[in-house]
């Protein structure tokens, strides 16, 4: 677990609402969004900052349900880009539920919804809190087809539910790129849990998963690619 220098920081975030004032996501004019499902401190945002170049042509999201670290901290590197924060958990359904916080003051990276059952493998429990979910695949539905989206998604055991959600109703076609930290892979159930559903992804686009590898390229330009990398985010400073 790596401990971030916290700094104090101001940063103009630009979010949209519609007249009901709720957040409102479609008919974006940029065709590029970048989404980091687990925000934290912006670990994983950085990184990819230094691998896709952000511009003023893309459109960020990060989404991070853990009141504590609001506001959020680690955007300074992407002043004046076009950033929606969302205060709320990636999930299968809109709606609620229980975020337990764990770590020092509630702020490990291995805070997570209840309802992913991660819970059972953390000992350093903080707290929990009340925390609004949002049905993922409606939100990437949004967006038009033509859109490119890439996803960064570390969000503590949740990545299970939402992929296996993904596969079910149907693999968004504007997916560009995703990485997923699967979480548990010390565990032999989950490591085999996670190598079925990354080999799934590559079988719903019709595309061979190579057994000695973790990534492969679709030779279909409109396919989606998939990085399913494990421990990818955990020391990205």
């Amino acid at each position: 677990m790596i401990k971030p220098i916290l700094k104090s920081i101001s940063n103009k975030f630009h979010c949209f609402y519609n007249n009901k004032g709720k957040e409102e996501y479609k008919k974006s004019e940029h065709n590029k969004i970048f989404i980091d499902l687990g925000f934290h401190f912006g670990q994983g945002l950085k990184k990819f900052n230094k691998k896709l170049a952000f511009d003023k042509n893309w459109i960020i999201h990060v989404f991070e349900p853990n009141p504590l670290l609001h506001p959020l901290k680690g955007l300074e590197h992407l002043n004046d880009l076009n950033i929606i924060v969302h205060k709320k958990a990636a999930w299968t359904k809109n709606g609620f539920g229980v975020f337990k916080q764990y770590g020092t003051n509630g702020l490990s990276q291995g805070s997570l919804l209840q309802l992913t059952g991660g819970d059972k493998e953390y000992d350093d429990y903080f707290d929990s809190v009340k925390v609004e979910t949002i049905d993922f695949f409606e939100f990437l539905k949004s967006f038009d087809e033509s859109t490119e989206i890439y996803i960064k998604m570390d969000i503590e055991w949740a990545e299970y539910n939402i992929i296996e959600d993904f596969l079910i109703r149907g693999w968004p076609i504007n997916i560009n790129h995703i990485w997923i930290e699967w979480h548990g892979l010390t565990n032999s159930f989950f490591k085999k849990k996670s190598k079925l559903k990354s080999e799934s992804i590559f079988e719903s686009k019709l595309i061979k998963f190579p057994k000695d590898s973790i990534y492969s390229k679709p030779k279909e330009s409109n396919a989606s690619i998939a990085f399913c990398i494990p421990n990818l985010f955990i020391s990205t400073d």
